[in-house]
């Protein structure tokens, strides 16, 4: 009989554990979904901002970069410092702002070793992101910090 017992207790706790994995109450994850429903209610369909890459990366893919989104699709990005035109090759790596979301669960959904991430209160925007892919692995870690926040752009 004990032996079932600690059995039952072994499966229970591991039952515990798998639950706790698979429906996460709070934690990053929960906080991530948190700050992207709030920018979904923010969200506006035509705003700009800017964004620098944290990166052991090329200068051109690095930024600051000013980002124009009209419609829900970004429009334009343009260099902050030259206002030059980002060129095509790197064009996706200066997002929307969903689409800083989603490297973000992308860094979740792939078990990063490291994701340190601040979100704004009001919009949900995160503000700032570092993202450590494989700990004993070099070059490897990406962020983003915005450097010029979220504005609405009325349509004119």
């Amino acid at each position: 009989m004990r032996r079932f017992a600690e059995g039952t207790t072994v499966a229970a706790l591991v039952l515990v554990a798998a639950c706790g994995t698979l429906d996460p109450v709070d934690g990053p994850r929960a906080e991530l979904d948190q700050a992207r429903a709030l920018w979904e209610d923010f969200e506006p369909s035509n705003y700009t901002y800017s964004v620098r890459r944290l990166c052991f990366c090329a200068p051109d893919a690095i930024g600051p970069v000013r980002v124009v989104v009209q419609d829900g699709v970004v429009s334009s990005a343009a260099y902050v410092a030259t206002g030059d035109t980002v060129a095509t090759t790197f064009r996706d790596l200066f997002p929307a702002v969903e689409g800083l979301f989603d490297v973000l669960e992308n860094a979740y959904d792939t078990e990063a070793d490291g994701v340190e991430v601040t979100f704004d209160d009001d919009t949900g925007v995160p503000t700032q992101f570092f993202i450590d892919f494989i700990e004993m692995a070099a070059d490897d870690e990406l962020g983003y910090e915005i450097t010029e926040p979220v504005t609405v752009v009325l349509p004119q």
